[in-house]
């Protein structure tokens, strides 16, 4: 929205009202007088910017976002841990069955399997809350050895 109210951009047009016969020059007195005042008044536009953003609840976040849709009585649910489904493979390529409890890492994310769906096939949940988790076929590192090693994939949310 205000993008273009640039430290450069507003020192231009404060420099423009400056009369013709006065040096504006970078270094002259007119322009180190006005360019601590086009930095502040840059640094004001980005705040203004980001405080408009937080008023509308397509782009608010946190409590900002509580407070764009107070009005409508609709109230946000307390976040949740993701829950993904997981196929474990063993090094022939069958379905290889894992201890309910184990844990895996997908990036900087941890998962923990929950329950068992059937063979192969666990529910895994997110150890971490508040975290956006896109899932495409990937492969999990263990964080607990197994006795026998497998190939695990995320195939989709649950």
């Amino acid at each position: 929205m205000y993008e273009d109210q640039t430290f450069e951009n507003i020192l231009e047009r404060m420099l423009d009202r400056v009369p013709d016969g006065i040096d504006k020059r970078e270094g002259s007195i007119i322009y180190d007088a006005l360019a601590p005042a086009a930095v502040e008044l840059a640094q004001a536009y980005i705040e203004l910017d980001i405080n408009s953003s937080l008023r509308f609840p397509d782009t608010a976040t946190g409590e900002y976002l509580d407070r764009a849709i107070a009005w409508s009585g609709v109230a946000r649910k307390k976040s949740s841990k993701a829950q993904l489904r997981g196929l474990f493979y063993n090094a022939s390529n069958t379905l290889l069955d894992i201890p309910v409890g184990s844990r895996f890492s997908l990036g900087e994310l941890n998962y923990k399997t929950i329950g068992k769906l059937s063979l192969g096939n666990y529910r895994l949940e997110c150890e971490t809350e508040d975290q956006k988790v896109i899932v495409i076929l990937v492969q999990l590192s263990r964080l607990i050895t197994l006795t026998i090693l497998g190939v695990g994939k995320l195939l989709n949310y649950l």
